[in-house]
């Protein structure tokens, strides 16, 4: 028996070392991307970057191509492709472009955040600015700039952090990665998940995630590590399950505290493993689980919040004020203007978002998904290409839900049903925020990346069960959705390589 139990464990050992290959791969990818091309070559080779980019994509193409009857090789090509685009996004782009609430050495912005904690490992003394947030994204950063200013003697000081930008564009990359980890838990066929897949891998807003410095990356990974987990705990309801359950959920608020709307997904369905197990009279074994899911949970995800209540009385919830004096105001808007209407006229003009000016959320979702809230110098033309595929793929997204919670009977219930939930619980949430705080700045896409990822996943199964259909109709319908995925990948690819 022992022998057994030995052998068992040493199994297991090699399963988990082999699940975590491919992360290891990406972080040794994006570690040796940025040694070459920016410390090697330095910033101003985005040419070199851009060419590698190109040609690091099409040859995943054409390794998908050669090899499309295997679903892996496939899957594996457009992992590959997703990712080249993060870390050529991120190396051709300095933290301080195209970032939020960065700031300067001296500023209370996320760079002094990890500033002070490279200099004297110490928290901040105030919630100013952008230290109310908790530590943990800022502690990674700093720690990976520490072992990288070892080797860059004599470099200036703002060139050592973008070292920085390793850690988001690390969760970025692991974003593409667990979202193929929740298709697979969900029951997921491979065409479904492929499809999936090539949505997530080219959405502009994850290559813009990779080289943001601030606390928006981890708090996405971590999010979607508990969605993952807690499906999994409820088909294995393992201590083991249950305790990533707690760490990702803590640690995602350790990064943000926006990160506890992961337990709206999780609640749920721990109530209904409660009533599942109470039918059986075995909810006993769960109280020792939930124990300890709290135990780790709520000291990660409320010291910090705790710590700054007692030193500054930062109210729980907090969320920094701004002016209504400030030009990102836009309360002044009806609530038709701002919700209940979509202006066609401003789709193209002005081109891109415009946070001091904007006011409608569906259009500044529609833009900002692709662009964020920045402007780019690219030609107008790609720009205009991207917003339109963007639209389109929105509306088949939205539709794509529909059908499949109310035609996808034989679609795993988690994929049908509770996803859509994490859904409807992000936009909720994002119009009453949007209520609550009337400013430009709130109505950033970043606010609900996850909606990107339940979208292309709901995109996944609708086109394949529409393929698996024979009828005339629903094949049509699925090379016309084929199409607009391949038009939104070719837009994204180029407007953001070229």
């Amino acid at each position: 028996n022992n022998t057994m139990k030995e052998t068992h464990m040493m199994q297991m050992s090699v399963r988990q070392a082999w699940a975590m290959r491919p992360y290891i791969c990406v972080m040794l990818a994006i570690v040796l991307g940025y040694i070459l091309l920016d410390i090697h070559w330095g910033m101003g080779e985005k040419a070199v970057i851009r060419i590698v980019m190109l040609a690091g994509v099409a040859l995943c193409i054409l390794y998908a191509l050669l090899y499309r009857r295997s679903a892996d090789r496939v899957m594996l090509a457009i992992l590959t492709a997703g990712v080249i685009m993060r870390i050529g996004y991120m190396l051709y782009t300095p933290y301080s472009v195209r970032n939020h609430d960065v700031g300067s050495f001296d500023m209370a912005g996320h760079l002094a955040y990890m500033y002070n904690l490279f200099m004297d490992a110490s928290l901040p003394k105030t919630n100013e600015y952008e230290f109310y947030h908790p530590p943990f994204q800022h502690i990674v950063q700093a720690a990976v700039v520490r072992v990288f200013s070892l080797f860059q003697t004599g470099t200036a000081l703002e060139n050592v952090f973008e070292a920085a930008k390793l850690v988001p564009c690390f969760a970025s990359s692991a974003v593409l990665l667990v979202g193929k980890r929740i298709c697979e838990a969900t029951g997921l066929s491979n065409r479904a998940t492929a499809l999936a897949l090539v949505v997530i891998a080219f959405h502009p807003s994850f290559y813009i995630l990779s080289a943001s410095v601030n606390n928006d990356s981890l708090m996405l990974l971590f999010f979607l590590i508990s969605t993952l987990y807690t499906i999994r705990w409820y088909y294995r309801p393992t201590m083991k399950n249950i305790l990533m359950v707690a760490l990702a959920i803590g640690l995602a608020m350790m990064v943000k505290l926006s990160g506890s709307v992961a337990a709206f997904f999780t609640g749920p369905v721990f109530l209904a493993m409660m009533f599942k197990m109470a039918k059986r009279k075995e909810v006993r074994q769960l109280l020792g689980q939930f124990a300890a899911f709290f135990a780790i949970c709520v000291p990660l995800a409320l010291w910090y919040p705790l710590r700054n209540r007692l030193l500054f009385q930062q109210p729980f919830g907090y969320v920094l004020e701004i002016s209504q004096s400030s030009g990102l105001y836009c309360g002044g808007r009806t609530i038709v203007e701002r919700f209940l209407s979509f202006p066609v006229r401003q789709v193209f003009n002005p081109l891109y978002c415009q946070p001091y000016g904007d006011y409608n959320v569906w259009l500044y979702t529609l833009k900002c998904s692709v662009f964020g809230e920045f402007s780019f110098e690219q030609l107008p033309a790609l720009a205009i290409s991207l917003i339109l595929t963007n639209l389109l793929l929105i509306a088949i997204s939205l539709a794509a839900m529909l059908y499949v919670a109310v035609c996808g009977k034989e679609v795993n219930r988690f994929a049908r049903f509770g996803l859509l939930g994490i859904w409807l619980v992000q936009m909720v949430s994002f119009l009453a925020f949007n209520v609550q705080y009337p400013f430009g700045c709130t109505m950033d896409f970043r606010y609900i990346l996850p909606t990107a990822i339940i979208g292309a996943i709901y995109i996944g199964i609708a086109l394949d069960r529409l393929k698996r259909n024979s009828t005339p109709l629903a094949r049509s319908l699925y090379y016309a959705g084929c199409t607009a995925v391949g038009l939104f990948t070719v837009s994204s690819v180029l407007f953001y390589v070229v």
